[in-house]
């Protein structure tokens, strides 16, 4: 964000195949990128991995550009950023869990196997090679998730 560090700031290494940052280089954490949802393209904001240990991070993508939502205040505006797209993640972890947990399905489910699922349950094109630097895993896909859960679908 330009108003949150000095104009002056620079990467030490510019590379724009390595600008996921802390604290999305985390281990733990899921790392959310960002897509437009009307075309399923990669958004330019969106943070590329790896890690500098080599992880894949993003973990997976999710609509981040032009998202109508709610506002603060009231009435819905557009947004747009990686925090759009975690927001959408963080909702479908929430779904995981209920199911696993509230529901009774699988007493065992944590956040990290919740990833584990979303990744398994990923939508990935056949035009690209997963995992890799942009798309990590794949795209979010609640349905393959749900699929993965149960089994019928894999990785």
């Amino acid at each position: 964000r330009k108003d949150w560090i000095n104009p002056e700031t620079k990467f030490l290494k510019p590379d724009p195949y390595t600008t996921v940052t802390i604290p999305s280089t985390a281990e733990l954490p899921i790392t959310v990128g960002a897509i437009n949802h009307k075309n399923n393209s990669i958004s330019p904001f969106s943070g590329r991995g790896y890690t500098k240990d080599n992880r894949i991070k993003p973990d997976l993508v999710a609509a981040g550009v032009n998202v109508v939502g709610p506002l603060v205040g009231g009435g819905y505006g557009i947004k747009s950023g990686t925090s759009i797209s975690a927001a959408h993640v963080a909702a479908a972890t929430a779904l995981i869990l209920q199911w696993s947990i509230s529901e009774g399905n699988d007493l065992t489910m944590n956040t990290q196997k919740a990833k584990l699922v979303l990744i398994r349950g990923a939508y990935r094109k056949n035009t690209i090679q997963y995992p890799n630097k942009v798309w990590g895993y794949g795209s979010l896909d609640l349905y393959g998730a749900f699929l993965a859960l149960k089994g019928d679908k894999f990785i």
